[in-house]
């Protein structure tokens, strides 16, 4: 009925604003979650990106001291000699490079003139890791080609010193195997991965993993090319300002973070550790699981309450108008229903005449006090069914 439709329009408003406000909370309580796992996960690969550059630094100053130390003793020996002319010095490098039974050392005096593998004197002067040692500053120089052999190589590189001064520089030659296995560590069950960059994005070393299968040889240009211009610059400049960061990127498909930070020890090299978030973040998402279970459980919980509450309610109506309206006798209207209908009747058709038919079974006590009144149901009952096959619709 109309009555009963604009009763239960409060109740329907309630149930969909609830359903809407809880939505609503069950959203921003998975969006939070996700957000404190996905800072969580950002700290943890930071502390651990940290880590290895800590373990890296400690390999390559522990390469780099044993040049100083070879560089010391060098210099006592020259301070022992006494040697003071430049040609002298010279070619005491000299002699000590033909002499050193280590192929991969091998000095070069100030002007950048260098006795190599086979004893083969090279000008290296216009080397970037000699320019830096004969400034002072000892590096590691990036993957460069080899001029005996052709192949990749490596040069750590000191200054030498004799009476305070820089009179050349001491080498140490590295393999590129020997340098992978400097850089080598496992990531996370293997499944992270790492590059070693210069601040112009070229890779100067990465771990062996399918995503380091490149498309370039410059990071930046791969990190634009999977569509992460933002990250791209906003990484160059972190780099121009010395900093550590962090990004979001997608790789093969596969939603990774990585952080990066400056190698202070080695001029000019950024760490970049890189690892898919279902991995560095496998208990986080077991915890989103649970989590998701749960906001389901509680809304199949609230729909089969409100479900249940619903039937019932109209289970508990239709008794109320059984008792009301369906009579316990005849199982027809009630009085009370006929005044029901007849206001409704009324209420629609304002235009038209009714009348009202009423009549009586004359003497029926009689009939209850003689046959018993079940007798008298079943004869109320039989005229209720004759009188009511006979009305029309309406």
């Amino acid at each position: 009925m109309n009555f009963d439709k604009i009763l239960q329009k409060p109740f329907l408003i309630s149930v969909f604003v609830f359903n809407i406000i809880l939505f609503g909370v069950i959203v921003f309580l998975l969006g939070y979650v996700q957000n404190l796992l996905d800072s969580d996960s950002r700290n943890n690969l930071e502390e651990i990106v940290s880590q290895n550059k800590n373990v890296i630094t400690s390999k390559l100053l522990l390469d780099l001291n044993r040049l100083d130390i070879i560089s010391n003793k060098i210099s006592d020996g020259l301070k022992n000699k006494n040697i003071t002319k430049e040609a002298e010095l010279n070619k005491f490098l000299e002699d000590y490079s033909k002499n050193s039974i280590d192929d991969s050392l091998f000095l070069a005096n100030k002007d950048g003139i260098a006795y190599v593998e086979k004893r083969i004197p090279i000008d290296i002067s216009g080397r970037r890791y000699f320019k830096l040692a004969i400034d002072g500053i000892s590096n590691i120089s990036e993957r460069t080609i080899s001029r005996i052999n052709g192949e990749y190589i490596f040069v750590g590189s000191v200054p030498l010193y004799y009476d305070n001064k820089i009179i050349g520089t001491i080498q140490k030659i590295y393999t590129e195997k020997q340098m992978n296995e400097l850089f080598a560590a496992s990531l996370f069950s293997s499944k992270g991965y790492m590059y070693v960059i210069n601040s112009e994005g070229y890779i100067i070393l990465h771990t062996k993993h399918i995503n380091c299968a490149l498309k370039s040889d410059n990071y930046f240009r791969d990190v634009y090319e999977y569509g992460n211009a933002e990250a791209v610059r906003k990484m160059k400049e972190d780099i121009k300002a010395n900093k550590s960061g962090f990004m979001e990127n997608v790789v093969n498909g596969e939603k990774t973070f990585s952080a990066y930070t400056p190698i202070e020890q080695v001029h000019d090299w950024y760490l970049v550790t890189s690892v898919p978030t279902d991995v560095i973040a496998e208990n986080g998402n077991v915890v989103m699981k649970i989590f998701y279970m749960v906001m389901v459980a509680l809304v199949l919980i609230f729909l089969v309450s409100i479900c249940y509450f619903a039937w019932n309610k109209r289970r508990q109506k239709r008794t109320l108008e059984k008792i009301a309206f369906v009579d316990n006798v005849t199982g027809g209207n009630t009085y009370n229903k006929f005044l029901v209908d007849v206001q409704e009747l009324l209420n629609k058709s304002t235009d038209k005449q009714f009348y009202v038919l009423n009549f009586d079974v004359d003497n029926f006590k009689y009939i209850n006090n003689f046959y018993g009144f079940a007798c008298g149901d079943k004869i109320l009952r039989q005229i209720y069914n004759s009188v009511n096959s006979w009305m029309q619709p309406g």
